[in-house]
């Protein structure tokens, strides 16, 4: 738990540190600026401060939103901040970096739970029969459980027919590198799912924390509004054994015709 503390304190302590070199904006004003172009949404005074001071882990879009937030309030004020403190991809990588550390913190802990689990099951099961884990069929000896630890995508406000990047962080407990699918979905507020199967993406995964990228064409049909983004990761195909997958919300938008996508 210590080590976890650790990794969250040192990224708090960087923001803090962004946050006093813009002035020390007060928490009211990051709340105006981190709701969406509509004036919804957005960070309360509380979460921002749990994020200022280390209290809880910040998700990525927490980060980069109050990134993007305090960068916003300086460049009112007049008060120019160099471009090493307020890149958002660096702040990206800071993210993935505090996360792949609390995996390292958790891992033995965590493989010997999933271990445990996977062996509970095999007992019941025949003894001809391999061990099922997750959905994937591996002798006692080799567990293999993924981890999908984050998913983000570039950009979040577009028109119907574009594409967006998506980014999984993906952590593999395993002995073997493992042939996988990363599948993703838009859903929107009717609950109709949209795919892009021509852009799903065959991908080795290596048995440690690595990003992996791909993307998504939003459809041309797609009705303007709010979309949840779903990814998955699949194994050996899309249809097979799913063996992770992460909603991250309604963080994606398609805008009406002709509307300007925000800066």
């Amino acid at each position: 738990m210590e080590d976890q503390d650790d990794s969250i304190a040192e990224l708090a302590r960087e923001l803090y540190e962004l946050y006093v070199l813009a002035g020390s904006p007060s928490l009211n004003s990051l709340v105006r600026r981190t709701r969406g172009p509509e004036g919804k949404g957005g960070m309360s005074r509380s979460t921002i401060q749990e994020k200022l001071k280390g209290v809880s882990m910040p998700k990525l879009e927490q980060l980069i939103s109050l990134v993007e937030a305090i960068t916003r309030h300086s460049q009112e004020i007049g008060i120019s901040l160099p471009d090493d403190v307020t890149d958002v991809q660096t702040w990206r990588l800071k993210w993935y970096a505090m996360a792949q550390a609390l995996g390292d913190s958790r891992g033995r802990r965590s493989r010997a739970s999933q271990a445990s689990q996977a062996l509970d099951i095999a007992e019941v099961n025949s003894k001809e029969e391999s061990t099922k884990t997750l959905g994937v069929n591996r002798p006692n000896e080799a567990i293999t459980v993924v981890e999908l630890l984050a998913l983000d995508c570039n950009p979040r406000f577009l028109q119907a027919g574009q594409a967006i990047a998506i980014e999984y962080l993906i952590r593999l407990w395993s002995d073997d590198p493992l042939p996988v699918i990363l599948g993703a979905s838009l859903i929107g507020v009717d609950g109709e799912e949209y795919y892009d199967v021509n852009r799903d993406l065959g991908v080795v995964l290596q048995p440690k924390v690595m990003l992996y990228k791909r993307q998504l064409r939003v459809s041309a049909s797609a009705p303007a509004g709010p979309y949840r983004l779903i990814g998955a990761v699949w194994h050996p195909k899309i249809g097979g054994d799913r063996m992770a997958d992460l909603d991250r919300g309604y963080v994606v938008r398609v805008l009406s015709d002709g509307r300007q996508v925000p800066n």
